[in-house]
């Protein structure tokens, strides 16, 4: 696991925004945290549905970017975890995938999802995410 931050951090009702991004693939998780650290949020990366549930109950991150296709726990378990979990629970959540049946309507709600992202997600998509969830602390 990897941890990121910069001085000028975004701010929200929460105090300073923590990101966790969990994906399986290096190059996602290196591009995406340089992005997110770039425009002020403290980042943590993790390689795995396992470690990124770990760190959501440890860190208390604000937003969690999870991937849904990973081995062990995938990002839909991951989420399931998070919303079965009372501490936790308020953890926002979103999926990045290109798996573009993950768009269909009512897919975010029946897993527990505050937002669906289809990879790959533009920078400006991605920091507009970031920033609503993490308005919304």
């Amino acid at each position: 696991m990897s941890r990121s931050a910069t001085a000028a951090t975004r701010t929200n009702g929460c105090g300073m925004s923590r990101v966790l991004l969990v994906d399986d693939d290096q190059d996602i998780l290196t591009l995406t945290s340089i992005r997110l650290t770039r425009a002020g949020y403290e980042v943590t990366t993790c390689a795995d549905g396992e470690a990124g549930l770990a760190a959501i109950r440890r860190d208390r991150p604000h937003v969690a970017l999870l991937d849904w296709m990973m081995p062990g726990l995938d990002g839909l378990q991951v989420a399931e975890a998070v919303r079965a979990d009372p501490e936790i629970a308020g953890t926002r959540l979103a999926l990045m995938t290109a798996r573009p049946d993950a768009e269909r309507t009512g897919f975010a709600d029946e897993h527990g999802l505050d937002r669906v992202m289809i990879k790959p997600v533009s920078r400006q998509d991605l920091l507009a995410a970031v920033a609503a969830l993490c308005a919304e602390c």
